[in-house]
């Protein structure tokens, strides 16, 4: 801590000094930095938060948007809740066959988020509900299990996944998402999008068969292909050609409304194709129910569908004969990886959003708010849950004014798992695996690649290194690995820093530029020992720390190792431009700073290299 303070004071007199000819500094100067702006676990304490109407409006945020409201926002919210209802259904279903649930298990998912994110919310525009991701690591985390023991699996990795996201945002741990680069994030959104679309051809071609990873499913696939279904391709394909053409409909940038029945036709246009998903769902129902009225049951149609709401009722704790303490170790990694994977989506898009349009979010509450949403969702059912980002565009486009718009769309949910549920049973699997496909193929974006080759080639190898591994070894491991290649790049600096050294007349001069944490004085020891053996007369080494401002017990006991170790070499060790403090640590003078001229020789730079 002494350390700490030493350079907090270097700063405020350096800062104060570089201010002095130009304009009087403030007393009050803040140091931003690892150990004085990052403290999680730290309460703020100002009066003004202390004031009971403070508390109120940070634990409930709808408050702000509540007390602002006004009647010309209602028709935008209503507009916005219908049209994302009319998504958030049909996709709803569709994702819950990726899951491996039974249909319904998709509806009791969606209307929970949409009222819990309306309450205790920052942004506008977000959509919280079932997404392709969260479904795919649902599905590769019940295939572990017996298939009747799925539900109660996903409804409690739901129950835990809210505790785990609450936790870190009462404890202002969300910086954790932060480690986990936007390369890594793109990478297993493309492969989980990958994975989905060509899991669906099972289902658009009519094909049972079972099998292990991805790769045994594509082998499975063309194995199998023979045994194709031509009534489900046949109908697969055309929900696909209706959801395209759907899409194609909506009116364009610079659409004329001029007159009110263009503004009709706008409206209209634009509502049919919001709404392509249920349109094509309930066409291929309709289709399915007509063959069944001439006795054709050729198209496959899902099973165990359970009609109405759901129970309310607390998650079993209990895997089959397992007890809580046992089935909650069996859960093993997505204890961590399912609500990272669920905030990471919700931060990419929440602050996506909130730049697009100039408003703030804050993401501890964000956190809070999503924690929450998984853990009350969990009574109900549910899977785990977090943003949708074509659902939040949506929101976008029908110019949502306020979180307003999450409760119309919760209760249209609602409604659709009271009422719909019983005709479930007649949504063929074909129809479902077009939906689905239709709506993860956009997610694959290979444009990525070609900017991150333009502006950073390194940061194409943890792309690939998780995409490859997502798709080799599933979404729960892909992701743990593109997390450590991340933290590991995050690191590799600082235990390979870069260090120039040069000589001025019998000094070596060794400048490290940054600090030297404990992983680097390895390196350090190796590039001043290499220096020492090259000449055969000793001379003196002197360490210049103009650009260290920190100083751990390890880097201060491995120094003083070094510092014995040059002299028994018969070598000096100095040490310049460094605070009384660290220099007293190792009991060595500190002289003034050696100025390298034009006629020193250059000995040595040795800087880090992308690993």
């Amino acid at each position: 801590m002494e350390a700490r303070s030493v350079s907090m004071s270097a700063a405020m007199e350096d800062a104060r000094y570089i201010t002095a000819r130009d304009q009087p500094i403030d007393d009050a100067l803040k140091i931003y930095g690892a150990y004085h702006s990052i403290r999680p676990f730290h309460c703020k304490c100002k009066s003004e938060n202390l004031q009971p109407s403070s508390i109120i409006r940070q634990i409930l945020p709808c408050i702000n948007w509540i007390q602002r409201y006004k009647w010309s926002f209602l028709l935008a919210d209503l507009i916005a809740g219908i049209t994302v209802g009319l998504a958030i259904v049909p996709q709803s279903i569709a994702y819950a066959a990726i899951a491996g649930l039974p249909l319904q298990y998709g509806l009791y998912s969606s209307f929970m988020g949409p009222f819990i994110y309306a309450l205790l919310g920052t942004s506008k525009d977000v959509s919280i509900g079932p997404t392709t991701v969260m479904a795919l690591l649902v599905l590769e985390k019940i295939s572990q299990y017996p298939t009747e023991l799925a539900p109660t699996i996903a409804v409690l990795l739901t129950f835990y996944t809210g505790c785990v996201q609450l936790a870190m945002g009462i404890l202002r741990l969300g910086f954790f998402v932060d480690f986990v680069s936007l390369s890594v994030a793109k990478a297993f959104i493309a492969a989980a999008s990958l994975i989905i679309a060509v899991e669906q051809f099972k289902g658009l071609l009519g094909l049972k068969f079972s099998s292990g990873g991805f790769p045994d499913f594509v082998y499975e696939i063309f194995n199998n292909i023979k045994e194709t279904n031509y009534w489900d391709l046949i109908l697969g394909l055309s929900v696909m050609v209706v959801i395209t053409l759907l899409k194609w409909v909506s009116p364009k940038p610079g659409f004329v409304r001029t007159m009110w029945y263009d503004k009709v036709n706008y409206h209209f246009l634009r509502l049919i194709s919001n709404a392509r998903y249920a349109i094509a769902i309930c066409a291929a129902g309709a289709v399915e129910g007509a063959l069944l009225s001439q006795r054709i049951s050729a198209i496959s149609l899902p099973t165990d569908i359970e009609p109405g709401l759901p129970p309310v009722e607390p998650p079993e704790f209990h895997i089959g004969n397992q007890t809580s303490w046992q089935s909650f170790k069996s859960l093993g990694s997505s204890l961590v990886v399912f609500p990272l994977i669920s905030l990471l989506e919700l931060a990419l898009i929440a602050k996506a959003f909130a730049q697009e349009y100039r408003y703030n979010v804050n993401s501890t509450q964000e956190f809070r708010a999503v924690g929450l949403a998984n853990l009350i969702s969990s009574f109900f059912g549910s899977y785990p849950v977090t943003a949708s980002f074509s659902r939040s565009a949506l929101n976008a486009q029908c110019g949502v004014k306020t979180q307003a718009a999450g409760i119309v769309t919760g209760a249209l949910a609602l409604l659709a798992t009271a009422f719909i549920t019983p005709w479930l049973h007649y949504i063929p699997k074909a129809a479902l695996a077009g939906v689905i496909i239709c709506a993860v193929l956009p997610n694959v974006d290979l444009s990525v690649l070609n900017k991150m080759w333009k502006i950073r080639k390194g940061d194409l190898f943890p792309y690939i290194v998780t995409f490859c591994a997502c798709i080799l070894l599933g979404i729960e491991y892909g992701v743990l690995i593109g997390i450590f290649v991340s933290v590991a790049l995050i690191l590799f600096p600082i235990a390979r820093p870069t260090v120039a050294i040069y000589r001025s007349g019998q000094d070596v001069i060794v400048t490290p530029y940054g600090n030297i944490n404990f992983p680097a004085m390895g390196y350090l020891r190796k590039l001043i020992i290499a220096e020492i053996d090259k000449h055969e007369v000793s001379g003196q080494i002197v360490l210049d720390g103009s650009h260290w401002t920190d100083l751990d017990y390890s880097v201060a006991a491995r120094m003083k190792d070094l510092i014995k170790e040059i002299q028994l070499l018969g070598w000096q060790i100095n040490f310049s431009e460094m605070s009384e403090m660290v220099s007293g640590t190792f009991d060595v003078p500190t002289p003034r700073r050696t100025r390298r001229s034009e006629s020193d020789s250059s000995l040595t730079a040795s800087s880090r290299s992308t690993p």
